[in-house]
């Protein structure tokens, strides 16, 4: 109990009531009326309201922290679709898909944000369309499966669907 009584002896501000002997224990009215006094009530119900703002506040930013990075991955999306679909261009009638920039730029397309949310969601039910064809050369469905991305993309950067 001397850790009790130290810590009491350093914290002289705050009253302490002894409840060792309840026998003992006895609280008259000017007792409880300063214990009273140093209760705030609480408004439970405002506390509630108040936090439910500050989690409505904090639910809108990350919803606009995400629209934020969908618009930028649809907009670099486009880009590098663009200098995909370029290389096709320049390697024609050759296969581009085995060049290194190529590469990498297919594997800087599926990193983004918007390949796992809107792409591929819309592709895996287009591709078995894609997959029926006949093509007289393997790189050519690779051009079709990015002029159709190409699409997807544009759509929805032309809907507007890309927030700055």
């Amino acid at each position: 109990s001397k850790w009790l009584k130290d810590f009491i002896a350093h914290h002289e501000d705050i009253e302490f009531l002894s409840t060792s002997n309840l026998d003992d224990f006895c609280l008259n009215k000017s007792t409880l009326a300063s214990i009273d006094a140093r209760l705030h009530p609480q408004d439970i119900s405002g506390r509630i309201h108040s936090m439910l703002q500050m989690s409505q506040k904090n639910e809108a930013c990350r919803e606009k922290q995400a629209l934020a990075m969908l618009s930028k991955s649809l907009l670099s999306a486009q880009n590098i679709l663009d200098k995909m679909l370029s290389m096709f261009e320049s390697f024609f009638p050759n296969d581009p898909t085995q060049n290194a920039t190529f590469v990498l730029l297919q594997y800087e397309l599926q990193e983004l944000a918007c390949y796992d949310a809107l792409i591929m969601p819309i592709w895996s039910v287009w591709k078995k369309v894609f997959d029926r064809m006949e093509y007289p050369s393997p790189h050519l469905q690779t051009l079709n499966e990015l002029l159709f991305i190409q699409k997807i993309v544009s759509a929805h950067v032309d809907q507007g669907d890309v927030y700055a």
